[in-house]
């Protein structure tokens, strides 16, 4: 028996739990289907995401990694905290991925392949791409104390970065305004943005970039 059956055998009377059980084949038949249906509408996010993915690969992260050599050079000497950030943002990627399989097939089993992929093809960005601002969810005290003194740092040298990402940041804009509305569609109308409190921290992507990753 699942949750829901315990439960109404609980409170159902024996004929009322007998028409529930008889049922139940249909209904998840239904529920089976529909979620087969709605897999479809996932098409046009996928072909979106693996094209994203082949510009990070091809464009973005080479343009960054070129034009970060010198904005970054005084990260040297602490290299032992950069290097221990990146280790906690490796072991958060192999969770997430470990929660991304389990929830999806707790949810859809086999019957969402397109979303199932969408999804480790947007984790996969994160690997290329690093996303401080979900990483930074999952600190322990020691992880926060280490990310606060570089974004500390990173601080210091914000305009200089800056100066350094606005092309490949520009880009990237372009491409995903462009990428949208070939596979999915414009997108019109108003749309929130959640407000960063430390603005620094829109730079700790740099920290986390491995120079010798490239996914195939």
């Amino acid at each position: 028996m699942d949750y829901e059956e315990v439960k109404f055998k609980e409170i159902l009377t024996s004929s009322q739990f007998g028409s529930y059980i008889s049922g139940r084949a249909e209904r998840l038949r239904k529920i089976e289907e529909r979620l087969v249906e709605n897999d479809k509408r996932y098409l046009p996010h996928l072909n979106a995401a693996e094209e994203r993915l082949r510009y990070y690969q091809d464009d973005l992260i080479p343009s960054f990694r070129k034009n970060l050599l010198m904005p970054l050079v005084s990260f040297n000497l602490e290299s032992e905290k950069v290097n221990y950030l990146k280790s906690k943002y490796k072991k958060f990627l192999v969770d997430s991925k470990k929660q991304i399989l389990i929830e999806h097939f707790r949810h859809s089993k086999t019957l969402q392949p397109a979303l199932l992929k969408l999804s480790l093809l947007r984790h996969k960005e994160m690997y290329l791409f690093p996303d401080y601002f979900v990483f930074k969810e999952t600190f322990d005290i020691a992880t926060k104390a280490i990310a606060d003194f570089l974004i500390e740092m990173l601080s210091r040298i914000s305009e200089n970065l800056s100066d350094a990402l606005r092309q490949s940041m520009d880009e990237l804009k372009k491409f995903n305004t462009n990428n949208t509305a070939k596979h999915i569609g414009e997108i019109r109308g108003w749309h929130a943005t959640l407000p960063i409190n430390n603005k620094t921290e829109e730079f700790m992507f740099v920290l986390l970039l491995d120079p010798k990753k490239h996914i195939n």
